[in-house]
């Protein structure tokens, strides 16, 4: 079946939670451009030949070609950026494979095509994306809801496949996954929002498309890196040398970069979003409740930059 998950488009028996599925007509018109993504269920070695990294899950061989091996649920075979083989463990929970699908393995897919694949969610900012990213568990998707429930459009959440040579985040769709005592905090009413996994209070959550550029590539217009927590937040503006070394905490999929060739590549490509782009290190706060004061911070610290002398607009 034809899916639609994050902007990509999967042709796949694997439900991907959260992606929408063209209905038989739908799926017969869309033939004429092939899927970016097929997903086949079949055997899958249990080691690459000599791979270039290893890793207790990950193997990468010297082409790309990517091995994730999870015990009890499945092994992945993921290569040229477009093609992905499954095998399930005996029992597996397909939702489980689903998910792994729309996260590591779309971030591996996504730097098989030379993209830079980070953490975050992103909204539009002054006719580009503004991107809102860090290591897992920090809020991000909180921060951009608090953002959204304040105007601003939503692009994307989760893998976000960025272009480095003209930074871009090239694909998203206006969905943000969040936790339900999130979205009773900002206010936002879940509606027939679907839960994301059974019994867990976590919902996918749909917002109006960005009118001027529905579907992306947005230019990048800034990055905010969230780390860390403290009582009270607090956001700053990142030299670009400090910037390129807190982008790597928001890298998916980071021991596959394990080796001199992949990790100067993905070096490279960091320093020069670092460089081209404004970053702000933004310090969340310990609680739900103070999600509107730290939307009003970023929102002031950021209307600050772009009247600053000097400041050139993203176009």
């Amino acid at each position: 079946m034809l899916q639609e998950f994050a902007g990509w488009r999967f042709l796949s028996d694997f439900i991907i939670p959260g992606a929408s599925v063209s209905s038989p007509a739908s799926a017969a018109g869309a033939s004429l451009a092939p899927p970016d993504v097929v997903i086949v269920r079949e055997p899958v070695p249990e080691a690459l030949e000599a791979p270039v990294i290893t890793h207790p899950v990950w193997q990468v061989s010297a082409n790309g070609e990517t091995l994730l091996t999870l015990p009890g649920i499945a092994r992945f075979l993921i290569s040229e950026g477009c093609r992905v083989v499954i095998e399930p463990a005996p029992g597996a929970d397909p939702v489980t494979i689903g998910f792994l699908v729309s996260g590591p393995v779309l971030a591996v897919l996504s730097r098989q095509r030379g993209l830079v694949p980070l953490d975050g969610a992103a909204v539009g900012w002054q006719g580009g994306a503004l991107l809102i990213i860090g290591p897992s568990g920090q809020g991000k998707s909180s921060i951009a809801a608090s953002l959204a429930t304040r105007g601003w459009p939503v692009l994307a959440d989760g893998v976000l496949a960025i272009s480095p040579s003209a930074p871009a985040l090239v694909r998203g769709w206006p969905r943000l996954r969040l936790w339900r005592q999130t979205a009773q905090t900002l206010g936002i009413d879940l509606g027939t929002a679907p839960a994301l996994r059974y019994g867990i209070e976590r919902y996918d959550i749909g917002w109006p498309e960005h009118p001027e550029q529905p579907g992306g590539p947005w230019p990048l217009s800034g990055i905010v890196i969230v780390l860390n927590r403290a009582p009270t937040a607090t956001c700053e503006r990142l030299t670009p040398g400090r910037a390129a070394v807190r982008l790597g905490s928001s890298l998916w999929v980071r021991p596959t970069y394990t080796d001199s060739t992949a990790a100067s590549a993905v070096l490279q490509d960091l320093i020069g979003l670092a460089v081209r782009i404004p970053c702000w290190h933004l310090t969340p706060p310990e609680t739900l409740g103070a999600l509107g004061a730290t939307a009003d911070l970023l929102t002031e610290t950021l209307r600050a930059q772009k009247e600053a002398p000097g400041h050139a607009a993203s176009a």
